[in-house]
């Protein structure tokens, strides 16, 4: 059997920003790579036992994964050697045709400067000896880093998520049509994970607007359909897509509350109605709108299928879904500013 199907210890390092959001989000994309695993947090650490191959899907999906991988030893202790990490597993996390890196990491406290300094430079002396790699300390292509945790120490074989890094410059990217509603990308990319969004399922978005949860549906590789009541917005969500060279999608101009979509048609939903200063509901409040599509996602989702919706909390979209006998799997508020808190609710038919 292949090394990268053997389960073992793996960590991954989440984004601060907003704990239970990206909680949520590492919780909703180890179902969707199908295993089950006992999360041992630390703040916004997490340790789990998962294949080597799966850490390559995570860094992938998430939009708040920071950086991930595997564990190559653990102590409960804070050694002033390093004879307790076996010298084999060492030498295997790293090529000979490597640089590499070695950093620290402390979830305990701001000082322990002089010994994290000192496991630095012994594993950096030790990894060269066994491996015969450079250190880069600059540009490496491999990282080792060492958490300081109120546990002990782990020593880990890391990889910084790029993911993040492309989401971020797809906020900064310059696109053929803008229009100031339009989510940023780190946000549709939680919610598609959030939805379960796979690659190759339907997935739909009845409130596409200029197109920014499209965008990251496409980019996951959905058969994506987008709708709204507004030409103009349509037609620049379409500029959007094709920008991003993305060509399995469709768009429709119609009513969310009357979709012309076939009986259990989609796979998941993902949305984010209009409300706000910026958005128009073309005559319609903002909060029975949603009332009148939730009640009819039923007949649009397949069986067991996911809806994750965005809302401003005025909206009150979690009391809507219980009066209509969903069950929130996940709800979640997010600070967007003083003025607005949005709500983030995931929804199973």
């Amino acid at each position: 059997m292949s090394s990268d199907l053997l389960v073992t210890k793996c960590f991954a390092i989440l984004s601060g920003e907003e704990p239970a959001l990206a909680r949520a989000e590492f919780e909703s994309i180890l179902h969707l790579a199908n295993f089950e695993a006992e999360l041992t947090w630390n703040q916004n650490l997490v340790v789990f036992n998962t294949g080597k191959h799966n850490l390559a899907f995570l860094l992938f999906r998430a939009a708040m994964i920071k950086e991930a991988g595997y564990i190559i030893a653990e102590s409960s202790a804070l050694n002033e050697d390093i004879e307790w990490i076996p010298e084999k597993k060492l030498a295997s996390s790293i090529q000979p045709t490597e640089t590499f890196c070695v950093r620290t990491q402390s979830l305990v406290s701001k000082g322990m400067n002089e010994y994290r300094q000192q496991i630095t430079n012994l594993l950096g002396t030790k990894i060269k000896h066994l491996t015969k790699a450079k250190i880069d300390a600059k540009r490496p292509n491999a990282k080792i880093l060492v958490l300081l945790t109120s546990n002990g120490v782990k020593v880990c074989r890391s990889y910084k998520s790029d993911s993040r890094k492309k989401l971020m410059n797809k906020n900064s990217a310059k696109k053929p049509f803008f229009h100031p509603s339009m989510m940023n990308a780190q946000l549709a990319r939680v919610m598609c994970n959030l939805a379960g969004v796979m690659s190759g399922k339907i997935a739909y978005d009845p409130f596409s607007g200029s197109g920014g949860i499209l965008l990251e549906l496409a980019a996951l590789g959905a058969k994506t359909i987008g709708m709204d009541l507004n030409w103009r917005q349509l037609m620049g969500s379409k500029l959007n897509l094709i920008h991003q060279k993305h060509t399995l999608f469709s768009l429709i101009q119609g009513d969310a509350r009357v979709p012309p979509i076939a009986q259990h048609f989609c796979d998941s939903i993902v949305t984010d109605p209009p409300y706000g200063r910026a958005s128009s509901t073309r005559g319609s409040e903002a909060t029975n709108l949603v009332t009148e599509f939730l009640a009819a996602i039923p007949k649009i989702l397949k069986p067991n299928g996911m809806l994750c919706i965005a809302g401003s909390n005025k909206m009150r979209i979690p009391e809507i879904a219980n009066d209509l006998g969903f069950k929130c799997a996940y709800h979640i508020p997010i600070r967007v500013h003083s003025g607005l808190i949005r709500d983030i609710v995931t929804i199973r038919v």
